[in-house]
C-alpha cells in the first residue's frame, strides 16, 4: 500500500484531501503541524516528529503554512515557513521518500512577503529535486471557496452583505480593478491528490479558468450554479 504523509491534514484543504487519498488507496499518515525550527543538528525533526513516520512515507502532500487571515501576507513567519519546509523535504528525501507535492499560490507573482516566500520555496524545491532526483509537483492554487471557509474571506463577506441587504452600500467601498478566479475547495483537493498520484513534475495551475470582477462575483454568488456548488 502507498503511504502518504500529509502536513496540515486538519486544515481546510487538508481535511478535504484526506478522504480522497484514502479512496485512491493511500494509507494516510497525518501531521497536524511542523515544528518551528531545528533545535539541534541536521536531524532535529526526529525530536518532535517520530523518525518512523519518515521511514514509512513514500509520498508527502505538504500543505502546512502560516494561514492567519489578514496577517500572513506580510508576516515575518513566512521566512520561518521556508526553513521548516526545506528541512522537512531534505529529511523526507533522506528517509527514502519518493514524491512530494507542495501547495503553492497565485500570490507568487506578487510582491507580498507571503508570495515571495512561496516563490522562493518553489525555486529552491525545483533546484533540490533536479539535483537529487526527488519527484515533485507544485500545485499553484488560486482563490478557493466552500464549506469550512474562514468567515473573514471575500466570498463569505459577499454572502453576508447579500443576506443583510447591504450589498449596494458594500459595493461602493470596493475596488473593481482586480479579477478573481475561484475554485471550490473540494475540486482544489481533488486536483492536489491527482497531482500527487501522478508523474507530473513542476507547476500545475489549480484554478477554474474563469476570472470575475467584484460585481461579477456578486452575481455569481446569487446564482443557482453557485448555490449548487
Amino acid at each position: 500500500m502507498k503511504r502518504v504523509l500529509v502536513t496540515g491534514s486538519t486544515g481546510w484543504i487538508g481535511s478535504y484531501c484526506v478522504p480522497l487519498l484514502k479512496e485512491r488507496g493511500f494509507e494516510v499518515l497525518r501531521l497536524k503541524y511542523i515544528p518551528a525550527f531545528p533545535k539541534h543538528d541536521h536531524d532535529s525533526f526526529q525530536s518532535e516528529v517520530p523518525e518512523e513516520i519518515f521511514h514509512q512515507a513514500d509520498y508527502c502532500l505538504y500543505l502546512g503554512w502560516i494561514t492567519d487571515h489578514g496577517e500572513y501576507w506580510q508576516a515575518p513567519k513566512n521566512i520561518e515557513c521556508i526553513a521548516q519546509c526545506i528541512n522537512f523535504i531534505r529529511i523526507f528525501h533522506r528517509r527514502k521518500g519518493q514524491r512530494i507535492v507542495v501547495a503553492g499560490t497565485q500570490a507568487e507573482r506578487g510582491d507580498s512577503l507571503y508570495g515571495i516566500s512561496k516563490d522562493s520555496l518553489r525555486r529552491l524545491l525545483a533546484a533540490y529535486c533536479r539535483e537529487t532526483g526527488l519527484s515533485y509537483g507544485w500545485g499553484r492554487i488560486y482563490n478557493v471557496y466552500g464549506k469550512g471557509e474562514d468567515e473573514q474571506r471575500l466570498i463569505p463577506a459577499i454572502k453576508r452583505q447579500i443576506e443583510n441587504r447591504h450589498i449596494q452600500r458594500w459595493i461602493k467601498k470596493q475596488k473593481f480593478t482586480s479579477k478573481h478566479d475561484y475554485l471550490h475547495v473540494s475540486e482544489v483537493a481533488r486536483r492536489l491528490v491527482e497531482l500527487l498520484d501522478s508523474d507530473t513534475q513542476g507547476i500545475v495551475e489549480i484554478k477554474s479558468g474563469v476570472e470575475r470582477t467584484i460585481p461579477e462575483l456578486i452575481e455569481w454568488v446569487k446564482s443557482d450554479d453557485f448555490k449548487k456548488s
